[in-house]
């Protein structure tokens, strides 16, 4: 898994990404924000593959002034991002797409679709089959919904995670059709669109069509050099939509005296590749980097870790008890482990110890 400078090495030296300078800023730890650039549909169903000559021959939306994807249907959308796909050839990469934790949290559903089917695949153009299923949401062109990871065949996941869920508190979404702007923060009162719920029992019943926030048991911290992937929940839930953006950035809950050494080993790093490589924008991406990192070290936080949430649909009523686990696995994470480990650009689930809502709400 190409970490956030592999992929600007890669595109500077390669033209990976044709279109870099444009969405330098949206380079991630171990991935890049995907942005609006074109919406078609409504469908009542999603394809499983798709190539850019069967999207343009879809029904456009007029996305000039923005638009509402209205719950239960399935959207298109094209992404800005432009990918070489023989950069992607030469090296055995594959574009892997996740949505944004903050859309799963609203329970709406993001996959990527390539013409070699669902989630996984190699293409010049990202496209997105995005479905809201409680909540109405509002978009524009130019917001940032999905993310893209680049891997390879050798990306073998290791250090197997079977965590519990929570469930002696959690969240119910409560009906309401008024829309959630996506590019807005702490807009919207959280107690209209969610009820939070206190719980004695050893279990839960998950209602038809309620969209559920949960979370596990334990925390979780990764270190710079790991990336974490959920895979599967327990056999046990089934016939259940769960859009969890299901990536988990290297350093997701890893503060102290772990965190810190980690930060002092990238900006090393960081002065040692500065004498190496002469180019401007990479030299530009690393004073960045080191400017953030430097700042971050004079307010480091010390935490046990941070919680897993879990965002579930159920689709026929259900019974959860808390026997059932998430069952999650740990990744390497970049040739070279340098980039902005997860908070430091002070993201809004980085002090995760409980269940937090989606940046769009206030505080409950």
């Amino acid at each position: 898994m190409l970490s956030g400078f592999d992929i600007i090495y890669f595109s500077e030296k390669y033209r990976l990404i044709k279109n870099l300078e444009e969405i330098i800023a949206d380079v991630q730890p171990a991935s890049i924000d995907l942005r609006v650039k074109e919406i078609r549909g409504p469908f009542n169903y999603l394809y499983t593959s798709m190539d850019i000559k069967k999207y343009r021959k879809l029904p456009k939306i007029d996305i000039s002034s923005g638009c509402i994807l209205e719950r239960g249907k399935w959207y298109y959308v094209l992404t800005s991002i432009e990918i070489n796909v023989k950069v992607l050839e030469k090296f055995g990469l594959y574009l892997v797409v996740c949505g944004k934790s903050s859309l799963a949290r609203i329970f709406t559903i993001v996959r990527g679709i390539f013409p070699e089917g669902l989630d996984v695949g190699r293409s010049k153009n990202i496209i997105l089959a995005v479905k809201p299923e409680i909540f109405n949401i509002f978009v524009k062109e130019g917001y940032s919904i999905a993310q893209v990871r680049f891997q390879t065949k050798e990306d073998i996941p290791f250090g197997e995670k079977m965590l519990k869920i929570y469930l002696k508190e959690y969240f119910v979404s409560v009906d309401n059709q008024n829309p959630i702007d996506i590019g807005k923060t702490k807009k919207y009162n959280p107690r209209k669109y969610f009820v939070k719920i206190r719980n004695d029992s050893e279990e839960v019943h998950l209602k038809k069509g309620k969209g559920y926030l949960l979370r596990t048991s334990d925390p979780i911290s990764l270190t710079n050099s790991v990336g974490l992937l959920e895979l599967t929940l327990s056999p046990d839930i089934h016939s259940t939509s769960h859009p969890n953006a299901g990536f988990g950035d290297p350093g997701w809950g890893s503060y102290g005296k772990d965190r810190k050494s980690a930060l002092e080993r990238i900006l090393k790093d960081i002065s040692s590749l500065r004498e190496i490589l002469k180019n401007d924008v990479i030299l530009g991406y690393l004073g960045a980097i080191g400017k953030k990192i430097r700042r971050e070290l004079k307010n480091i936080q010390k935490t046990r870790g941070v919680y897993w949430v879990l965002e579930m649909v159920p689709h026929e009523n259900l019974l959860v008890n808390s026997n059932i686990k998430v069952r999650m696995f740990e990744l390497p994470w970049g040739k070279w482990y340098i980039g902005p480990l997860y908070g430091i650009t002070n993201s809004h689930y980085q002090d995760q110890n409980k269940i937090k809502l989606a940046k769009y709400f206030g505080d409950w």
